[in-house]
């Protein structure tokens, strides 16, 4: 991954691209972002001064757009072995857990944790997907602050 410094415009364009390329709702990013859908439009055409410096720091607004905007963009194998890495780590499931609840050969979760992406059939990162998903899903709630982006409504 090539890791550059965002700057706002990029961000407005990506914002623009999620909802001309792409199709987002403005309804959905408007309660994601936690934006009127005035203002959704107004950020998409690069005006951010509206934007509190609460909105800018605790807020994460770009972080959100760029989650969503580099979801459809980057290697979807490495956003699955990140997903994958939070359960082993921090929630300290094993890889024989995933596995088993996967459907799939613990060689299949390594290389995945490995990087070996090619090794592993379309069908086991399916599986793989779909449980590490949902697992993350329903977990998530005992992830400290520093594994979520949660907002406050004014």
């Amino acid at each position: 991954m090539n890791l550059k410094k965002i700057g706002f415009d990029e961000i407005s364009n990506w914002l623009k691209a999620l909802i001309m390329d792409y199709g987002f709702s403005i309804e959905t990013l408007s309660n994601y972002l936690f934006l009127t859908r005035e203002q959704i439009l107004w950020l998409s055409d690069g005006k951010l001064d509206f934007l509190s410096d609460e909105n800018l720091d605790s807020g994460r607004v770009f972080d959100k757009v760029a989650a969503l905007y580099l979801s459809a963009e980057e290697d979807r194998d490495l956003e699955l072995a990140g997903f994958l890495g939070v359960l082993i780590n921090y929630h300290r499931l094993s890889q024989q857990t995933i596995a088993k609840m996967s459907g799939v050969e613990v060689m299949d979760v390594e290389n995945l944790l490995q990087g070996r992406y090619e090794m592993i059939s379309e069908s086991a990162k399916y599986r793989m997907a779909v449980t590490v998903m949902s697992l993350r899903f329903c977990l998530k709630e005992s992830e400290p602050k520093d594994y979520r982006i949660k907002f406050k409504k004014k």
